[in-house]
């Protein structure tokens, strides 16, 4: 424009600014603040002959503090704060209040320091926010915090709380409790509404503080009671429900789980016309409580919710099932393996039904639960639900995909068998087991130390009487593990179970002592250890 012999005004400045601010691109703040100081330069606020304050803008230094506190730079508190004081200085050269910081000013900058995500921004955001508030009650109404001032310092918590920062959520309470005081006593404009008490309430249910749960189960009681008493807006959420009723799960208090089961009743008795089967967050809490019970070894319990989550076409998955069996196999209790059986049916008419695709893990549970079962035949019954899994991957359900870890449930009802005082018996099951680590290979699954040590254990099978035939299978087991580099102590443990002491001690050049894993070339335990760290980084399936 200006090469034209044109001076662009404040209002073409603020458009610029504004549509360079809110693009949300790498670089956008700085190139919008770039232009903000040009228009502080060449269009200072002024009053102009009939009284209206003309050159740059209140709203384009506040979409310039916004962009700053959205932009995830390191140094975004600080860019935001320079242009707070830059808009101080601006006024007071203006020689009038036409450009002072108001509440949307402070409030994008109390969200850039909450934006860090980190205890000393947040903490910073509080201090700026206190300050905001103090200027407020002492008189400056037009600096009054909004609902969303507040709001952002308690997000902020709510995210250092799931982050298990400790007195995160008290202090978001905290923040809540004066909202509400200043609110009975007339001293601002604002109650605390839905959102409010949401997020203090969610940063309980991730809390790792004690009494955590009952503190969001605390303030959801809080809502329940404005809503019955006429306030529709404070109406829960079914997800606010089962975040509470998480909490309740994983907190492992004594009395967690009859917490849980009210919760539902209360959900079921207050919206009980307004939310169907169908409801997702619904599923999901029944879902939790099956969890839970089983998690305290209650399956009887557990399954109840299952059957209710049938019986009512609730939404169901494999983990459903998976954890119900699971639950049962840790029981150990008389009923168990007949309870198992009823689970696994139930999954299958699922299937069958087309409501359930059912995954590897649940089926590879149902294999682990005959083998602690000790039920006859269980390696070939094994190899019965392996082959159903095959089929049905071959159908199209790639997520029941046989991996390692179903092998070597198939491998360890193999080794099991030993217990059989049919010959014929172990002699299948050998076969199977052979079979079985040939085709894990063979369908491109690496074979772990849980692999090997079964198949050691598998030597156990083939008859006392041919020993040659024994040791030459534990050599070839044992040198494969090495080769792989997953000897660990559990192997070192099956073998010196399985082999006479003079192959172990031959095998691992221990020719006196017990033996002992670092005693070992490193080279035999490498994939191990590295698969060891990557589990502890990570997380992993065992």
């Amino acid at each position: 424009m200006q090469a034209y012999g044109l001076q662009p005004d404040g209002e073409c400045f603020s458009s610029v600014i504004a549509a360079l601010a809110k693009a949300r691109q790498r670089g956008s703040a700085g190139r919008a603040e770039k232009v903000l100081r040009d228009a502080v330069k060449q269009c200072p606020p002024y009053k102009d002959a009939n009284g209206v304050v003309r050159g740059v803008s209140v709203d384009a230094f506040n979409v310039c503090i916004t962009a700053w506190a959205k932009s995830d730079y390191e140094d975004g508190p600080q860019k935001a704060k320079d242009l707070i004081v830059l808009m101080e200085e601006t006024n007071q050269a203006s020689g009038g209040d036409y450009i002072k910081p108001n509440v949307q000013s402070f409030t994008s900058l109390i969200d850039a320091h909450a934006q860090t995500n980190e205890w000393e921004g947040v903490r910073d955001s509080e201090g700026i926010f206190n300050r905001l508030l103090e200027q407020y009650l002492d008189g400056e109404e037009e600096l009054e915090p909004n609902l969303a001032t507040w709001t952002i310092v308690m997000s902020a918590y709510n995210r250092l709380s799931r982050k298990r920062s400790r007195g995160a959520a008290d202090r978001a309470e905290r923040m809540l409790r004066r909202l509400e005081e200043l609110y009975r006593e007339g001293r601002t404009s604002y109650a605390p509404d839905n959102i409010v008490y949401k997020t203090v309430m969610n940063a309980w249910t991730v809390s790792t503080a004690d009494g955590a749960p009952q503190r969001a189960e605390d303030i959801l009681n809080e809502m329940i009671e404005m809503y019955l008493d006429g306030d529709d807006d404070m109406k829960p959420e079914s997800k606010s429900f089962r975040h509470v009723i998480d909490a309740w799960v994983k907190s492992n208090a004594l009395n967690s789980m009859e917490k849980v089961e009210s919760l539902i009743d209360r959900f079921e008795d207050l919206f009980e016309e307004e939310h169907s089967s169908d409801d997702d967050q619904v599923s999901e809490m029944y879902k939790t409580a099956l969890f839970g019970w089983s998690k305290q070894g209650k399956p009887l319990k557990a399954q109840e919710y299952l059957d209710a989550m049938i019986s009512e076409g609730m939404a169901l998955d494999s983990f459903c099932f998976d954890k119900v069996i699971e639950a049962y196999t840790h029981a150990d209790a008389e009923y168990s393996l007949k309870k198992t059986y009823e689970v696994f049916e139930q999954m299958e008419s699922c299937r069958q039904a087309g409501t359930l695709k059912p995954n590897e893990r649940v089926y590879t549970t149902f294999i682990r639960a005959l083998t602690k079962a000790r039920v006859k035949g269980m390696a070939p019954k094994a190899q019965l639900v392996l082959n159903r899994m095959e089929k049905l991957y071959d159908e199209g359900n790639k997520g029941i995909m046989p991996t390692v870890f179903t092998y070597n449930a198939v491998l360890n009802a193999c080794a099991e068998s030993c217990i059989d005082d049919d010959e014929e018996q172990k002699k299948e099951a050998f076969k199977i087991a052979v079979t079985n680590f040939k085709a894990l290979k063979e369908n491109g699954e690496d074979p772990d130390h849980v692999t090997f040590a079964h198949m050691i254990k598998c030597s156990k099978l083939i008859p006392e009487h041919e020993d040659d035939k024994k040791d030459s299978f534990i050599k070839s087991s044992f040198k494969m593990c090495c080769d792989s580099g997953f000897v660990n102590s559990y192997v070192l443990r099956d073998l010196t179970e399985c082999a006479s002491e003079r192959l172990w001690r031959a095998l691992l050049n221990c020719p006196s002592g017990d033996p002992e894993v670092e005693d070992l070339p490193p080279q035999w335990r490498t994939k191990f250890e590295d698969r060891k760290k990557q589990s502890n980084n990570y997380g992993g399936r065992k």
